[in-house]
């Protein structure tokens, strides 16, 4: 399902958390999603991190819990940094984007199809839709679509 980007949104498999990060999947929503703001989001295959900027993410500490970071190469197959305007720090395989939205590889048809559709809608239908409590932006959901 896809996830909004943000200027800056650090996105991770959830597969590799669970298998990877010191204390699994629990452990990284406690350590990342804090109540009441839109700083992470969660759909069924990515766990994601939202800033402003690149540097605003503690690699660092993604390391120490456990995921990859090639210092040499500044890139990791664990996770990835996708900006809104396009600023690509290092492409991995399994996540995909549009410039508003990324998704995994393996997000169902739909869900990528919706994030498509949504990033081509005109300013103006999304302002409006949004006034009548209509969020454009949440995490696409297969069961929210059928």
């Amino acid at each position: 399902m896809p996830v909004y980007l943000y200027p800056a949104t650090l996105v991770i498999d959830k597969k590799v958390v669970a298998d990877k990060y010191n204390g699994g999947l629990d452990q990284f929503r406690k350590d990342h999603f804090v109540a009441d703001t839109d700083r992470a989001q969660e759909d069924d295959e990515l766990l994601a991190i939202n800033g402003m900027d690149p540097e605003d993410f503690d690699i660092d500490d993604l390391v120490r819990k456990g995921l990859d970071f090639d210092e040499a190469k500044q890139s990791s197959n664990d996770f990835a940094i996708v900006t809104r305007y396009k600023n690509v720090y290092w492409k991995v395989n399994w996540v995909m984007d549009n410039s508003v939205f990324a998704w995994h590889i393996n997000t169902h048809k739909k869900c990528e199809d919706r994030a498509n559709v949504i990033s081509n809608m005109p300013m103006q239908i999304i302002m409006d839709k949004m006034d009548e409590g209509v969020n454009f932006f949440d995490t696409i959901r297969l069961e929210d679509l059928e």
